[in-house]
């Protein structure tokens, strides 16, 4: 599995436990319920902002989303990852 669709699926799995849908998770994080739907797809990645706005919604950490794979790669592994999430090249 990787990292994108490891992370969907956390996303759905916190959203699902807290008993929302993907339209009232988005009404509250200000976003589509497309924008959920493509997250929980592994179709996009949302930015750090927007999955540490879901975090406090969903009450859960940014590690309980973020993959754990992502705590034990190398370290330019893991910061390729983490440009990825925040929609920034590694340079």
């Amino acid at each position: 599995m990787s990292f994108l669709e490891e992370f969907a699926e956390n996303i759905k799995k916190a959203r699902q436990d807290k008993g929302l849908t993907q339209r009232q998770l988005a009404q509250q994080v200000g976003i589509t319920a497309n924008a959920i739907s493509l997250y929980e797809n592994a179709k996009r990645m949302p930015s750090l902002e927007i999955t540490s706005i879901m975090s406090n919604i969903l009450d859960v950490s940014l590690d309980d989303l973020i993959p754990y794979a992502v705590h034990e790669m190398p370290v330019d592994q893991c910061q390729t990852c983490i440009f990825d999430l925040i929609g920034e090249k590694n340079v």
